[in-house]
């Protein structure tokens, strides 16, 4: 997230998931956005192309950063997810 980019992952011992908190100036148009969720994957390609043929509606493609791939998605009520790997 940059060369001043700082945030806090917690989570239990062997989990495949954690919260992650980060101050909100360091994204662009924070003052928009909402809580989020960031799924974590291996293989983000792959799984960006199972969930789009599942039907998962997808408000981008993957987008290459400097801290890894993402993708944003929602579901059926609008709630905006991160798939990330």
């Amino acid at each position: 997230m940059g060369p001043d980019g700082r945030w806090l992952e917690v989570a239990p011992p062997n989990a495949q998931s954690c919260l992650v908190i980060y101050p909100k100036s360091m994204m662009a148009g924070w003052e928009e956005m909402k809580a989020g969720i960031v799924f974590l994957c291996d293989d983000i390609n792959g799984t960006f192309e199972r969930m789009k043929a599942a039907g998962v509606k997808f408000l981008e493609e993957p987008n290459p950063m400097p801290w890894g791939t993402y993708a944003r998605f929602e579901d059926e009520d609008g709630n905006e997810f991160l798939l990330k790997g």
